[in-house]
């Protein structure tokens, strides 16, 4: 088989490798399939037993072996189960990044399957002082090549023939550009061939902001940063307050966080609290901290085209978008369907554009 019919038999994935979930798109007959799962990880060998009864394994921690005796667990989303911090420096190129994304491409249905993929960085990271941080970019290319092998599953490895890396908010700025199917958005063109667009994406660890040039020929520096700030920081405030209103001498589970943000409701010994009002307060917190972040870079935007807001965050702030954008009508602000996978989206589309001109 030839290089050019290898890289053609790739699978193109993007893969949103965040710090609070590893977020991923592919084709299926013709249609966007998006999966995820949490970046809940523990450096070693971590297990649970089963009861034996469970119809899927979703239940399951799963051991891979990173290198030669090293492992990383990942963990089922259990309430006990320990996972380590991903909101440290060196997570694009570990191997607990590398274990993560691996198990959540054999979650998406890639298993045994040749894939070509696109991940990100955060502005900062991607750029440094303007210019691409070809050093970083090249390390997390090389990190997701390296060979690692699911413990117990030896016929399911992913097979990573290509990996290129985007800038993550940029990604999405290739979501509004193209289909599904690679072809150019006309709409979309129409605008930001004349008026730069701004994209700002809440995502876990942090905030991006990129205002990308009219034609897409790059971003203006002055106006594009990453802020230390995003839906981790709020799961964190969460944590305390729980944690003070009850006295609690450990911290609250990731998995009672979740619950808490949908319903309000914290449940202590099988009793249910109401706390929908605090969590609704420091909701609205977040949102002005997130808010003082786009004033300073962007301001109203009047020389902006459109202005998309993506990332988990997105999802969670959409209804106080007067707080997060408070210089800015409604009707500027485009907030399109399912805005947490807008950044796997556009590294999908990325890596379809890639295996065609290799083809």
């Amino acid at each position: 088989m030839t290089s050019a019919q290898t890289q053609q038999d790739r699978i193109p994935v993007g893969v949103d490798d965040g710090h609070y979930a590893i977020k991923v798109t592919r084709l299926v007959d013709n249609e966007l399939v998006c999966t995820s799962i949490r970046s809940q990880a523990w450096q070693g060998r971590q297990t649970t037993t089963q009861f034996g009864l469970e119809e899927t394994n979703s239940s399951e921690d799963v051991i891979y072996e990173v290198a030669n005796d090293e492992y990383v667990t990942v963990n089922a989303n259990s309430v006990l189960s320990k996972s380590m911090d991903t909101r440290s420096d060196d997570y694009p190129t570990s191997s607990l990044n590398r274990a993560l994304v691996v198990h959540a491409l054999c979650n998406a249905g890639l298993a045994g399957q040749q894939v070509g993929v696109v991940t990100g960085l955060p502005i900062d990271r991607f750029f440094n002082e303007g210019i691409p941080n070809n050093q970083l970019i090249e390390a997390k290319r090389q990190s997701l090549l390296r060979p690692i092998r699911r413990m117990g599953q030896d016929d399911v490895a992913i097979h990573i023939g290509e990996h290129k890396v985007l800038s993550e908010a940029v990604a999405a700025y290739f979501d509004a550009a193209y289909d599904h199917l690679g072809n150019v958005n006309q709409g979309f063109k129409e605008i930001s061939d004349y008026d730069p667009v701004a994209v700002v994406d809440v995502g876990g660890k942090t905030t991006d902001i990129a205002v990308v040039k009219e034609g897409g020929k790059g971003l203006y520096a002055q106006y594009s940063d990453t802020a230390e700030i995003g839906a981790l920081n709020l799961r964190d405030e969460l944590n305390s307050m729980v944690r003070k209103r009850f006295n609690l001498e450990n911290p609250v589970s990731e998995t009672h966080i979740d619950r808490l943000i949908a319903t309000g409701t914290y449940r202590l010994y099988g009793q249910a609290h109401d706390l929908s009002e605090e969590v609704s307060n420091q909701i609205d917190e977040f949102a002005e901290r997130i808010g003082f972040e786009v004033n300073r870079l962007i301001g109203a935007a009047e020389s902006m085209g459109s202005i998309i807001f993506v990332g988990g965050g997105a999802e969670l702030l959409k209804t106080r978008t007067n707080i997060v954008f408070p210089k800015l009508p409604q009707s500027a602000i485009t907030i399109h369907d399912n805005p947490a996978f807008a950044n796997s989206r556009g590294m999908f589309k990325a890596a379809l554009l890639v295996s065609r001109m290799a083809g």
